[in-house]
């Protein structure tokens, strides 16, 4: 139901907007903001009862068979972004949940992604540390993306980003390989993100 909803709100901003007063205008924004939060409160729930329930298997994983599993989801989550990738393992593996793993980083490209058209590289790379291995993800913008509801490029702050459903699903999902992650925010108005597997 919740996206039955959220399509005829699509549809009708896409319809009937130009023919909107001001006022009828700022209470559809207002609806539809509204409409989105309560599906991402109804998905947040599905995702922990998802959480809980799993069982996770820790085992090595070769680092280039999961990039491709990410390249998948992502252009299949993604229909309008077209991606570049480029990949950096100096170092192969890591010992983690393969399922976990690459769930935590599409929630993550999901707070840069969602609703926007344009062209994205998506890079990554690993290199030992002191306390384990630390994979490297970026994802850039090399259009200026557009947005369903702004067509300006979009800037996160490290407040608005920790902030987010999809990044505190993540850092559950990683919980379960005993990964973290950190972010970082390059001025190009893309999203860097580090995440640490332990030593096992």
């Amino acid at each position: 139901q919740m996206v039955a909803l959220v399509s005829l709100l699509q549809l009708l901003k896409a319809e009937e907007e130009a023919r909107l007063s001001s006022d009828g205008k700022e209470y559809l924004r207002r609806l539809n903001n509204a409409t989105l939060r309560t599906n991402d409160m109804v998905r947040f729930l599905k995702e922990m009862e998802r959480l809980s329930a799993l069982q996770p298997t820790v085992e090595a994983i070769v680092l280039s068979a999961m990039a491709r599993e990410l390249q998948g989801a992502f252009q299949q989550q993604h229909p309008r972004v077209e991606f570049t990738f480029d990949w950096q393992w100096a170092i192969p593996g890591v010992v983690a949940d393969l399922s976990s793993f690459v769930r935590a980083v599409l929630e993550i490209g999901a707070c840069y992604l969602n609703g926007r058209h344009g062209r994205c590289l998506v890079s990554g790379s690993s290199r030992l540390v002191e306390k384990g291995t630390e994979l490297t993800f970026c994802l850039e913008d090399q259009t200026g993306f557009a947005d369903d509801i702004t067509p300006t490029p979009v800037r996160w702050n490290a407040q608005t980003l920790e902030q987010r459903m999809e990044v505190v699903l993540a850092r559950e999902w990683l919980a379960l390989s005993d990964a973290s992650v950190e972010f970082a925010l390059p001025g190009s108005g893309g999203v860097r993100f580090a995440i640490l597997v332990p030593q096992r």
